[in-house]
C-alpha cells in the first residue's frame, strides 16, 4: 500500500503545505516487513490495548526492513517525523 498525507499547517502569516510518502509491505506481515519512505524518521508499534510494544526504530529515507517477534494481532504503526505523526494498522499473521 502506498499512502500519500497531505496537510496544510497554518502558521500567523502563512500556510505550508506538507506531504509524507511511504508504504508498508506486506501488510498483513509474519512479523518482517519493510517501510518505504521518503523521509527520515521514526517508527513505532503499540497493540490494540495502547501499549508500546516496539519501542522506536530509526527510520532513513528509502527502504526499511523491520524485524520483529511480535504474536499475531492487530497494532498500530506510529510513524513520526519531524512536521507529522501517522498511525496505520498492521496486521501480524
Amino acid at each position: 500500500n502506498r499512502y500519500v498525507i497531505k496537510a496544510t499547517v497554518k502558521e500567523e502569516v502563512s500556510a505550508t503545505d506538507l506531504n509524507f510518502f511511504f508504504s508498508i509491505y506486506p501488510n498483513p506481515s509474519n512479523g518482517r516487513f519493510t517501510i518505504d519512505t521518503e523521509l527520515s524518521g521514526t517508527a513505532e508499534i503499540w497493540n490494540i490495548d495502547g501499549k508500546n510494544v516496539i519501542q522506536p526504530i530509526k527510520l532513513y529515507s528509502g527502504k526499511n526492513t523491520i524485524n520483529t517477534s511480535l504474536s499475531n494481532g492487530t497494532y498500530i504503526l506510529k510513524l513520526k517525523n519531524q512536521d507529522q505523526v501517522i498511525n496505520r494498522m498492521l496486521i501480524v499473521e
